[in-house]
C-alpha cells in the first residue's frame, strides 16, 4: 500500500523554486516602491511650482527686489532672481498648498525654494522655475517645471537641505 503525498526530495525542490523566485522579486519590488515614492514626490514639487507659479502670475506674491526692505507685487518686480521659501516643519509667509504639502511618504516635511525667473516685457515673462526641494530622503535640485519634473530629477540624497547649501534672502511672501 503505498502512501501518497510528497516526499522529503520533491518538498525541498519546491522550496528551493520558490526560494530563487522570491530572490528575483524581492528586488523588482523594491525598486517598484521606490519609484512609486518618487513618482509621489515629483507631484509634490509640481503642485508647489504650479503653485508658485499661479500666485505670481495673478500678483498673489509680493517680493523685495534685490533683499530690500520694499515690497512689490510679483508681475511688477523687474530682477531675475526670486525666491519663494517652502519650509512645512518651520512655516513660511507663503501657503502655497492648503493641505501643508508635506511629503505623502510618512508625511514627512519639505523644505527648500522655488526659483522664478522673470523676464518683464516679454510675452511670456516667466523664464523658468527652478525646484529646489526635499524631505529629507528625496531631493529634486535645480528642475525646472516648465520643462517637466521627472523621476529621473529626483535623487536619494538624506544630506541634502536646500535652505543651508543655498544662501538666499527670502524674497517673496504671500499677499
Amino acid at each position: 500500500m503505498k502512501k501518497k503525498g510528497f516526499t522529503l526530495i520533491e518538498l525541498l525542490a519546491v522550496i528551493v523554486i520558490m526560494g530563487i523566485l522570491m530572490f528575483a522579486a524581492i528586488p523588482a519590488i523594491n525598486r517598484t516602491i521606490e519609484n512609486a515614492r518618487k513618482d509621489q514626490f515629483v507631484d509634490t514639487a509640481q503642485n508647489y511650482a504650479r503653485a508658485v507659479e499661479t500666485l505670481w502670475n495673478t500678483d498673489g506674491l509680493e517680493c523685495t527686489p534685490d533683499g530690500g526692505t520694499t515690497w512689490v507685487k510679483s508681475t511688477a518686480v523687474s530682477s531675475e532672481d526670486n525666491y519663494i521659501k517652502i519650509d512645512t516643519a518651520n512655516g513660511s509667509d507663503v501657503e502655497l498648498l492648503q493641505q501643508g504639502g508635506k511629503s505623502p511618504w510618512g508625511n514627512k516635511d519639505v523644505a527648500g525654494y522655488i526659483y522664478i525667473d522673470w523676464l518683464p516685457g516679454q510675452a511670456n515673462p516667466i523664464d523658468s522655475i527652478s525646484v529646489n526641494l526635499t524631505d529629507g530622503t528625496h531631493a529634486i535640485r535645480e528642475a525646472n517645471y516648465l520643462d517637466g519634473i521627472k523621476r529621473s530629477d529626483v535623487i536619494t540624497d538624506s544630506s541634502y537641505d536646500p535652505l543651508n547649501e543655498y544662501d538666499q534672502t527670502y524674497r517673496c511672501r504671500a499677499v
